[in-house]
């Protein structure tokens, strides 16, 4: 992916997204469980010197090395398990902090494309997904709004509920239309249901 690009206005189509055979209503279930972790986990004030030297010799367009690192920052995700993730989430959030912090909108260009090439298990992208929502960063605000509403396209379902669920954490009344898009082309009864109480409560 070429991460030196500008993000286009208008948010792609979602891409093809290889699910696993685990039972649906099994998935749905551990969604749950994260969903419940995610509300209690914080958002750390701090990060580490290495980011600060990143940022400060940072250019404008990345090059090689530092979508390398960042792209190996990322990897590090990929080594969660989806218990580890329900049964504490702040160890993994810490980790999406860290790496939003070193690479500001270059992490969120990788997460996009981790997402779309299925290399983010859907469950852990929730996770991801849901974190953007709450993680209070202006720098990258744009990106991640654009990043979930994006994913309300995903042909995950999963994916997909992560990005309601991060829309729904970003209280931000303005993506309501992309909401009710989302519902008229929803295919899952369940989704569509969680989809019309996230209007709701955005409007309220």
């Amino acid at each position: 992916m070429n991460y030196s690009q500008s993000i286009p206005k208008d948010f792609q189509e979602g891409s093809a997204y290889s699910e696993s055979s685990t039972s649906e209503e099994a998935l749905w279930s551990q969604i749950e469980v994260i969903i419940e972790s995610d509300t209690e986990a914080k958002v750390y004030n701090s990060f580490c010197e290495q980011c600060i030297v990143t940022k400060a010799s940072r250019s404008n367009t990345p090059d090689k090395i530092e979508i390398n690192q960042a792209e190996k920052a990322v990897d590090h995700l990929l080594s969660f398990s989806i218990d580890e993730i329900s049964e504490n989430s702040e160890n993994f959030d810490f980790n999406v902090y860290r790496i939003i912090k070193c690479y500001d909108a270059l992490s969120i260009m990788v997460f996009e494309d981790y997402i779309d090439t299925g290399k983010l298990n859907h469950l852990i992208a929730v996770a991801l997904l849901s974190f953007l929502g709450r993680f209070n960063d202006p720098n990258t605000y744009n990106q991640r709004i654009f990043l979930l509403k994006k994913c309300l396209k995903n042909k995950s379902r999963f994916v997909r509920d992560g990005a309601r669920l991060g829309l729904l954490y970003l209280q931000n009344p303005n993506v309501i239309p992309y909401l009710k898009e989302a519902i008229e082309q929803e295919t899952s009864e369940l989704l569509r249901e969680k989809l019309i109480y996230t209007i709701s409560v955005l409007e309220g």
